[in-house]
């Protein structure tokens, strides 16, 4: 017999339950673990949900303000140019006035619903396209704003114009379409 089993014996120590005693041990830790890695998958599951729906778009648009109204009957307006980035469903890019009245991109742009690098529209507040939006005048804020079809939105840009355009451009807005 070996020195460790003289002295159990001695101690008076039944080996029977070290291993009782073991294999409940062991059953506890694999069901703390199980429930770890259960728990663990069930919230990376979520997460994976969620940032997999409606990832924002990441578009570069330019601004190039035209306040002498060239190449639109004198009247002032906004070119708005997608330069760079992801291909944009045009419905769901809207642009906000500072009173609240909104357009699509896709209202206003005479092509697909789809906005994609090089394409462009202008703003000047005319129209059947973007007639709903306030006229082009100094402190006039534009918002560009990216909506999810789960109702998230993401803000792209915020344009204000600091710089009033002429008083006739103003005047033609306001007098209504065609201006002339």
């Amino acid at each position: 017999m070996s020195i460790l089993g003289r002295w159990l014996r001695w101690r008076g120590a039944d080996r029977g339950t070290t291993s009782v005693v073991g294999s409940l041990m062991t059953v506890v830790i694999v069901f703390v673990v199980a429930g770890s890695v259960g728990l663990a998958g069930l919230t990376l599951g979520e997460e994976v949900t969620t940032s997999v729906s409606d990832p924002a778009p990441i578009p570069h648009i330019d601004v190039e303000p035209t306040l002498d109204g060239a190449d639109n009957h004198g009247v002032a307006y906004l070119r708005l140019v997608h330069e760079v980035g992801d291909r944009v469903d045009g419905q769901s890019i809207l642009i906000r006035d500072s009173d609240g009245n909104t357009v699509t991109w896709s209202d206003i742009y005479e092509g697909d619903r789809y906005m994609r690098g090089g394409e462009s529209i202008h703003l000047d507040g005319y129209g059947p396209s973007d007639g709903h939006l306030n006229c082009l005048a100094e402190g006039e804020t534009y918002i560009l704003v990216w909506q999810a079809s789960n109702g998230d939105s993401f803000v792209i840009d915020r344009i204000t114009l600091d710089q009033s355009p002429p008083a006739s451009s103003l005047d033609e807005c306001r007098d209504g379409w065609p201006p002339g």
